[in-house]
C-alpha cells in the first residue's frame, strides 16, 4: 500500500507512509527486482472468495499460512457473509 486517489489523508497519503517516511523509503530503496505498490482505494474492492482462501492455505508454505491466517482472522462477520466459494 501507499497511497489512494481518493484523498484519504493529506494529498492522499497512507497513513503508515505519514507517520514513518523513513521506513517508507527505505522500503521504496531496498533494491529488490520489482516493488508494487497498490492503493488504499484498490485494496477496498478486492474480493476473495472461500475457495481462495482454501487454494492459499493447501500452498503450505510459511508465507502462505501466515496470509491465510491474515485473512481469516481479520473479519470473520464480514468473510462469513462474503465468501460462499462462487465468483
Amino acid at each position: 500500500m501507499g497511497g489512494t486517489i481518493s484523498q484519504q489523508l493529506q494529498r492522499g497519503v497512507e497513513f503508515n507512509i505519514l507517520v514513518d517516511p523513513q521506513a517508507a523509503q527505505e522500503v521504496l530503496q531496498a533494491g529488490w527486482r520489482k516493488t508494487v505498490m497498490v492503493g488504499l482505494d484498490v485494496t477496498a474492492q478486492a474480493l476473495i472468495f472461500a475457495d481462495d482462501l482454501r487454494r492459499i492455505e493447501e500452498i503450505g508454505t510459511p508465507a502462505a499460512l501466515a496470509a491465510h491466517s491474515i485473512l481469516t482472522e481479520l473479519d470473520a462477520e464480514t468473510w462469513s457473509s462474503t465468501c460462499s466459494g462462487e465468483h
